[in-house]
């Protein structure tokens, strides 16, 4: 089971991470543009291009697509039912898509 605090040391340990906010939550960016963020309730929102979505959907049970009007912009999944090993290689994937 992944937390906050192992999703903090493992987003600001990549290369070029900020660490700010985004309507209230805790959000990190490369070159100002945000990848991934943590909601009040405990849901990691992380950024993807809608191609790889439903992939990423088969591969993590638990998360639910994330869409901007009818677009589909990524996934969300509790952090609590993420292994630290899972949320490290979907921060790591979500990182480098530009």
């Amino acid at each position: 089971m992944a937390s906050a605090e192992e999703l903090h040391g493992a987003a600001c340990r990549l290369p070029g991470v900020e660490e700010g906010t985004h309507f209230g939550m805790t959000a990190y960016t490369v070159d100002g543009k945000g990848f991934a963020s943590l909601t009040k309730d405990g849901w990691l929102q992380l950024r993807f291009p809608p191609d790889t979505v439903d992939d990423l959907l088969a591969a993590h049970p638990a998360a639910e697509a994330l869409s901007r009007g009818d677009t589909s912009i990524g996934i969300r999944v509790r952090l609590a039912e993420l292994s630290s090993t899972d949320m490290v290689a979907l921060l790591h994937a979500s990182s480098r898509i530009r």
